[in-house]
C-alpha cells in the first residue's frame, strides 16, 4: 500500500490526504485549495459553515438579481445550461489538479445523479419566471420531508 493516499470527500472540493508514517497520522484538509489543517475542528467547521451560508447568499442574490430582469424570466432552463457549463469547466479544472485521477463511482451513477439535479435545478430556475425568490426558496424548503420519508422507507427504518 503506498504511504499516502488520497480519500475524496462527498462534497466537492474537499480533500482528505492520509499520510501515515508509523504511528504518526496526519490529515490534510484542502478546500477549495486552501489548506484548513492547522486549524481547530471546532475552527473548521465553523469556516466551512459560514463559507457556505455565504456561498448560498450571494448565490440567492445574484439569482434574484437576474430574474428580476423580465426578459429573462422565460429563461430559466438556459441559466441552468449556464451554470452545469460552469460547473463542467470548473470541475476539469480541478480534476486537472487532482492527485488521483481514478473514477471510485460507476459512471451510470453520475449520469443518473447529473440527470436528476439538472431536472431539479431547471424547474427551480424556471419557476422563478412566476414565483419571486423568497417563495421558491419557501418551497424548496419543503422538500425536506418527502426526502426525509424517501430515506426512511429506503433504509426500512418506519
Amino acid at each position: 500500500m503506498a504511504s499516502s493516499q488520497l480519500f475524496v470527500d462527498r462534497h466537492v472540493g474537499v480533500d482528505l490526504e492520509n499520510k501515515k508514517e508509523g504511528a504518526d497520522r496526519r490529515d490534510v484538509l484542502l478546500v477549495a485549495g486552501i489548506p484548513l489543517h492547522r486549524l481547530s475542528r471546532p475552527l473548521q467547521f465553523l469556516v466551512c459553515c459560514c463559507g457556505t451560508f455565504v456561498f448560498y447568499l450571494l448565490y440567492g442574490y445574484v439569482q434574484e438579481w437576474i430574474f428580476r430582469v423580465k426578459e429573462l424570466r422565460s429563461h430559466g432552463w438556459y441559466l441552468t445550461l449556464v451554470q452545469f457549463g460552469f460547473y463542467l469547466i470548473f470541475g476539469s479544472i480541478e480534476r486537472l489538479f487532482r492527485k488521483s485521477k481514478r473514477r471510485r463511482i460507476p459512471l451510470k451513477s453520475y449520469l443518473l445523479l447529473a440527470a436528476l439535479t439538472v431536472s431539479t435545478m431547471g424547474l427551480s430556475n424556471a419557476s422563478l419566471g412566476h414565483l419571486n425568490y423568497p417563495t421558491q426558496v419557501m418551497f424548496k424548503s419543503c422538500k425536506l420531508i418527502p426526502v426525509m420519508i424517501g430515506g426512511m422507507i429506503i433504509q426500512g427504518m418506519y
